[in-house]
């Protein structure tokens, strides 16, 4: 179980100029692969180690191989475009050889190319509880004013939960949530502050001065605040629930859809994905699990009978059409997603697997 502990760091020259050797010696390597398309880290520290020592004679050793394994996973994610490229002011990354946090004194060693540096660094009350937990890795950054410091630790996950039932959570623009357990949590508070920010923005806009493109810009920073806050405490409440599990759908690509202007724009802002990154962290700290399941028919099948049509939901209604069941429309998909989700719970071994996909298990339709 990993969290990053994200730290300000007083901005200074020495580490602004390294952040900039390192991307140069992670552009050489970019260069390389994509020229000989190869993803060797063997392969690159023969070709390339002894030609980026003589170039950069101060640059330690140990951050070439971060930089060089640094490049290849940019290169394997984006799939070896050819047009992969790091800024010279991007973030660079540091591994347990190359560096030293003490959280609980915060104190920071880096390996520079001026040789080992300390750094005094403030360490919020709110990370007392990663104090003890494991530092894996650190990624260091730069804005106009300070340095980015993001600290990844780790600890063992927890115990697993001995509940075993499965909480269904159907996620929609009507009912922010619906769960299996028949609550709902409407979207009336979310929908009211996005019209109010959509209002401001459209006034702003018109205007198009120089403040006006302030305004906008700490306008935006307000909104992602809100809907965070927001997906924090929802998220906060779902993990306290007696379940082992919860089961979302799972909804990437949800945004390439056509609906009409007002529909996408609304669905724009709809922060599912920072929903499910939430939940799945704070579940994982109490043992419990994330299971994404395909949303293929949640709507349209009945909880009861397992029918499938079209025509069993009707605006917020869900009436089937086979067994004459009804019920909230919403209630119904969460509780397909939970049956579907408690299939894979009991079939797969999820002791080794936390955060599973449907697809991978092919409920569709069950």
């Amino acid at each position: 179980m990993q969290r990053t502990v994200s730290l300000v760091l007083e901005k200074n020259k020495d580490l602004s100029a390294l952040i900039v050797l390192y991307n140069r010696v992670a552009n050489i390597h970019i260069k390389y692969c994509l020229h000989h398309r190869t993803l060797s880290k063997k392969d690159l520290h023969h070709a390339l180690y002894k030609e980026i020592r003589e170039i950069y004679p101060g640059f330690p050793s140990a951050l070439i191989q971060c930089a060089r394994d640094h490049a290849v996973e940019m290169l394997k994610g984006n799939k070896m475009n050819s047009h992969t490229k790091k800024r010279l002011d991007s973030s660079i990354r540091f591994d347990p050889r190359t560096m030293k946090v003490f959280l609980d004194s915060g104190i920071l060693q880096l390996t520079t190319h001026l040789g080992r540096k300390k750094y005094k660094i403030k360490v919020p009350d709110y990370f007392q509880k990663y104090f003890a937990w494991e530092v894996k890795s650190l990624n260091l950054g730069i804005n106009k004013k300070h340095c980015l410091v993001k600290v990844v630790v780790e600890e063992k996950i927890p115990e697993q939960s001995r509940c075993s039932e499965v909480l269904g959570i159907d996620l929609g623009m009507r009912n922010f949530a619906a769960l299996s357990d028949g609550q709902l949590i409407p979207s009336t508070e979310i929908n009211r502050v996005k019209r109010k920010y959509a209002h401001l923005r459209k006034e702003l806009q018109s205007k198009g001065t120089r403040s006006a493109k302030k305004k906008l810009q700490a306008l935006a920073g307000r909104e992602r605040r809100f809907m965070s806050g927001w997906n924090h405490s929802l998220t906060k409440y779902l993990a306290s629930l007696p379940y082992g599990a919860f089961a979302v759908e799972d909804l990437k690509g949800i945004r390439k859809g056509r609906k009409g202007k007002v529909f996408n724009r609304k669905r724009s802002n709809w922060a599912y994905a920072q929903f499910q990154s939430y939940l799945q962290y704070k579940a994982e700290e109490q043992g419990k699990f994330v299971l994404l399941i395909d949303p293929r028919f949640t709507s349209q099948q009945c909880k009861n009978c397992l029918h499938i049509a079209k025509e069993n939901r009707k605006g917020k209604t869900f009436h089937c059409q086979e067994c004459k069941y009804i019920s909230d429309a919403d209630t119904n998909a969460s509780k397909n997603i939970s049956r579907r989700g408690a299939k894979i719970f009991f079939e797969q071994a999820v002791v080794n697997q936390p955060y599973i996909s449907a697809y991978e298990n092919k409920v569709v339709g069950v």
